[in-house]
């Protein structure tokens, strides 16, 4: 069985996210008001409103669904 909270500890975000997520640059819009939290595991832009952890980042980024991007994390990690 797979323990997605797990995932969500061992993957960091910066490894899913652009390089330019990690000075503000929001990888969706393109905006400047992009804030990463690697102690919490979330992410959200203030102009686009995306938010979420490293599997929505997955899914997003990647177009996947929620099982794919799981799995994709899992092997991964």
């Amino acid at each position: 069985m797979i323990d997605i909270d797990e995932i969500r500890a061992a993957v960091p975000l910066s490894s899913v996210l652009p390089e330019s997520a990690a000075n503000g640059t929001c990888p969706f819009c393109a905006s400047g008001r992009f804030r990463l939290s690697e102690e919490r595991g979330f992410y959200a832009c203030r102009d686009c409103g995306h938010r979420g952890d490293v599997i929505t980042a997955t899914m997003k980024i990647h177009d996947l669904d929620f099982r794919s991007a799981v799995a994709q994390l899992q092997e991964g990690k």
